[in-house]
């Protein structure tokens, strides 16, 4: 195994397999970050899944465009700023829906625990 962080891992064989080097990069810059960056800003996020999770997870799944799309869209609703909406037939597939600062809509179980119990 070349490093591991967390649940994240590149082995050699990934490399070496053919992972673009601009991908190595980004989660590389995204490993750096997590283990940089004061635990205060990093536990700031109120997703479940972290923005720079979710980010090595698409870049490795889906490619460079796709972790840096999600990582556009993660900064944009990453505001502070949330509450609770009641249900609505504009959105009958979110249960507990929650509007963020930038007016996106996104289910309760989305966001982490931190923010859940204070929206309750």
């Amino acid at each position: 195994m070349l490093w591991y962080w967390g649940d994240e891992s590149i082995s050699e064989d990934s490399i070496n397999g053919g992972l673009p080097k601009v991908r190595i990069i980004l989660i590389g810059v995204i490993l750096l970050y997590q283990w940089v960056a004061p635990k205060s800003l990093r536990e700031r996020c109120i997703f479940v899944e972290s923005c720079s999770h979710i980010v090595m997870r698409r870049t490795r799944e889906s490619g460079i465009l796709a972790g840096l799309l999600q990582l556009a869209n993660r900064w944009r609703c990453c505001r502070p700023g949330y509450f609770r909406l009641p249900r609505s037939q504009l959105y009958p597939e979110i249960v507990s829906p929650v509007r963020l600062a930038d007016g996106s809509i996104v289910e309760l179980g989305m966001l982490c625990g931190r923010v859940q119990a204070e929206l309750k």
